[in-house]
């Protein structure tokens, strides 16, 4: 049986292709065109046509007896003996149809061009019936001369399938007709050509035939659909849901919520929101409501999903904790914390066993939010527990990604790495949205840490798939973070771009919180580039931002960014940050503020013990080799304790990568990375110390010195990874990575710390096992490393 729709002239090949190998059988309503398609045919094959009426009704053929033919109308052509009916090849009604530009062609035949738009989508392909139509200028089935026509054609149907052809009027799933005992109606209208399935749902196949019953039958009665109605709840609740609406019935609040849950599942907000609208007032319920304030917070219009919430909540009764419930959560994307954790509140008082640990998610989240992270672990902590018993693997996932949120800012920062992992093993299979949510706070920790590789990884990864969710927020935060990342990188026009990308998307729906750390990475970013009037500018607004939509833990990160563009008050910034993350119970920046203060001689050395306690507890690579630290560590490591231990890492080896340069160059990870040459560790430390200088030198005793310059990268690339060399311009860059330990610069770092004699020189003894890189042509850094060994030594 051939299938699809083809053009004409490719359905009069493939029956003359088959009529080589025996009878063809064309089968279709009235008015298919079957009788058309013969005289096309017998022209194509220089046949005389003639026609023969044969005992089967409405048969015709070219020559000889008709084939057996299947009860209605057929039509067969043989130019041999035919095969048994088995054998025959059946053409049905949707090959025989017209096609659009067919349908197009004909109206300009027949001089009414302008009609052939209006046949096509009214009456679909049928030949007969468009002809007539198009002759006529009547694309409607209510009038004449099509009525007329419609009346003799439908007429050859019985009883139950007119019936059910007129209920088809109202498209429902066809499982819940079968479901409601009309499958045997169903398959002989499918048989017949007169029904289609589209989306699952029947219809009649010609927009015209139903039009017409319309018309002339008025709509099916409500009564007659019921039986289908109720099976239709379960297999599709939209369709169900449109014929109530179209019956003004009261059934329609009922199932808008049960649909609306189906449409928020598959992203298609906007339908609910539609949906709502056309909803006539009195039909419109709390509980449809809290839908529709999803739909809308989903798509970004906050104030409007919060003015539906809190409509639900006033409506009172059964809705009324949900709807505090789904006023807090949009009060948290509006960056109205405080007010959010309330109405979470109040929304748990009236909650029952089953739903406490929803809402012990949300009071969890803006708890984060207000910074008040030691309580949200603790409610977060309970909620998770009741998830799991609960068995509720979506809820559990949510939770744990917030637990790790949470911890990450008490500084425990390996703990929400845990968290944060075991939330994504939990959403394999989860929307784009979730899982870049997670991805971002699982590369903002990495990033904390120094484990720079395995965050660039993340974060890029939680940009693609923000992207493919569309949400504005998603997008915003993970270009924010992709922004910071490569600042400490000093990528310094990539993270330009990222924060242009943030602000574009967060800048329209007003996320002052987003706004506000994105102002703060433009401020870091023009310090770097040496722009300081431009640097406190955008300082300037984003404390002016998080003033408002944040909390005191943001406001210690800007104080801790105006430290840096203002030395001469350092020391009263860094205090002030250190007492503001104190508050927010932001561990991370507390430690990193009071470091700085025991680095720039502002608090006693002693007070850096506790620092250097927690980057040991959490393997903070990143707070552990930043230089401008490195004095504390120095001051502190006297006394012993955990700086002296530190101090001892520091001077073998601490970091996610560990680069030895100093008596030939070594690089290990989990182990040591070897390389086919001496030369690709050259190259490295060559884009390292040089940065301005042409590496070509370095292969001058080779042939097609480029070709192997472009090796030797292909090389460290694929063994070290695609961050380590970029190609910018004409020639490549490389910086070491955060989070990289190299005895250089480690070296270089303790050298430029002033006093602490004894320390510094006992940790450059410990550094400098030789000459640096013994064997390459670091000439100059040679000299340059023995002479300043030899000068600090002496002190």
């Amino acid at each position: 049986m051939a299938s699809g729709y083809v053009y004409r002239q490719e359905l009069l090949r493939r029956a003359r292709e088959h009529l080589r190998q025996g009878p063809v059988v064309f089968w279709g309503p009235p008015g298919m065109g079957k009788t058309l398609l013969l005289k096309e045919l017998a022209r194509s094959l220089g046949l005389d046509y003639r026609t023969e009426w044969s005992r089967e009704r409405a048969a015709y053929d070219l020559s000889g007896e008709p084939a057996e033919m299947l009860p209605g109308q057929a039509l067969a052509l043989a130019e041999r003996p035919r095969r048994a009916p088995a054998e025959t090849l059946l053409l049905g009604p949707d090959e025989l149809e017209f096609s659009r530009q067919e349908v197009a062609e004909l109206a300009r035949r027949l001089r009414r061009p302008a009609c052939a738009e209006p046949a096509w989508e009214n009456l679909g392909g049928w030949p007969l019936l468009v002809r007539r139509a198009l002759e006529s200028g009547v694309c409607r089935g209510g009038q004449e001369p099509l009525r007329g026509y419609l009346e003799v054609v439908l007429g050859g149907l019985g009883d139950e399938e007119l019936a059910l052809l007129h209920l088809l009027t109202e498209p429902l799933p066809e499982a819940a007709w079968r479901e409601a005992g009309w499958g045997e109606v169903v398959d002989c209208l499918l048989r017949g050509g007169w029904v289609q399935a589209r989306s699952g749902r029947l219809l009649p196949r010609r927009a015209v035939v139903g039009r017409y019953l319309r018309e002339t039958r008025g709509k099916p009665p409500l009564e007659a659909l019921e039986p289908v109605l109720r099976f239709s709840l379960d297999i599709d609740p939209e369709a169900a849901f449109l014929v109530y609406r179209g019956y003004d019935a009261p059934a329609a609040a009922r199932v808008f919520p049960l649909m609306a849950e189906r449409l928020l599942a598959r992203g298609e907000y906007d339908k609910v929101v539609s949906y709502w609208e056309e909803l006539p007032p009195k039909q419109r319920t709390a509980a449809a409501a809290l839908r529709v304030a999803e739909a809308e917070r989903s798509r970004g219009r906050l104030r409007e999903a919060l003015a539906l919430a809190e409509w639900a909540a006033r409506q009172g009764g059964e809705t009324e904790g949900r709807a505090l419930n789904v006023k807090g959560t949009v009060l948290i994307h509006m960056g109205r914390y405080r007010e959010a954790a309330t109405a979470l509140e109040r929304s748990l008082e009236r909650a029952d066993e089953a739903s406490r640990y929803r809402i012990m998610a949300g009071l969890g989240a803006a708890l984060i939010r207000m910074g008040e992270f030691s309580r949200a672990v603790e409610v977060l902590e309970e909620a998770t527990s009741l998830a799991e018993a609960a068995s509720d693997v979506e809820m559990l996932a949510k939770m744990q990604h917030n637990l790790g949120i949470a911890l990450h800012h008490s500084g425990r920062l390996r703990a929400a790495l845990i968290r944060y992992r075991e939330a994504l093993e939990l959403k394999a299979g989860a929307p784009p949205l979730t899982r870049s949510n997670t991805l971002l706070s699982l590369g903002e920790a990495l990033r904390l840490l120094g484990c720079w590789q395995e965050a660039h990884e993340a974060l890029v990864q939680a940009l693609e798939l923000a992207r493919a969710s569309g949400e504005y927020r998603a997008i915003g935060y993970a270009a924010l973070n992709l922004g910071d990342l490569y600042l400490e990188a000093d990528w310094l026009e990539e993270a330009e771009e990222s924060y242009r990308l943030a602000e574009s998307v967060l800048k329209p729906v007003e996320d002052r919180y987003g706004l506000g750390l994105m102002w703060l990475g433009q401020a870091a970013l023009a310090r770097k580039r040496g722009a300081v009037a431009t640097a406190r500018d955008a300082l300037e607004k984003a404390e002016r931002e998080l003033a408002e939509g944040g909390s005191s833990l943001e406001l210690a990160q800007v104080w801790l960014e105006r430290a840096r563009l203002e030395p001469g008050r350092a020391a009263y910034w860094l205090a002030r940050a250190e007492e503001a993350a104190a508050e927010a119970g932001g561990e991370y920046h507390r430690l990193l503020a009071r470091v700085r203060r025991v680095a720039l001689g502002d608090l006693p050395a002693a007070k850096a013990q506790e620092v250097a306690e927690w980057v040991l507890r959490e393997d903070a690579y990143a707070v552990a080799l930043n230089p401008e630290l490195v004095p504390a560590w120095l001051a502190a490591a006297a006394d012993g304790g955990p700086a002296r231990v530190l101090l001892e890492k520091l001077a073998f080896g601490y970091g996610c990568w560990r680069v030895y340069s100093f008596a030939g160059i070594r690089i290990f990870k989990d182990e040591e990375v070897s390389f086919p040459t001496a030369k690709e560790g050259w190259l490295l430390m060559w884009l390292w110390l040089r940065p301005n200088e042409d590496p070509m030198g370095l292969f001058e005793d080779v042939k097609r010195p480029k070709k192997r310059l472009q090796l030797a990268v292909h090389h460290l690339r694929s063994r070290l990874g695609e961050e380590w060399v970029r190609l910018r311009g004409s020639g490549y860059r490389s910086t070491p990575l955060p989070g990289v330990w190299w005895d250089a610069a480690v070296f270089e770092a303790a050298a430029a710390a002033p006093g602490f004699a004894e320390m510094r020189r006992e940790l450059l003894g410990r550094l400098y096992r030789g000459p640096f890189v013994p064997g390459g042509p670091f000439d100059r850094e040679r000299e340059r490393f023995d002479w300043r060994f030899r000068e600090l030594a002496g002190d």
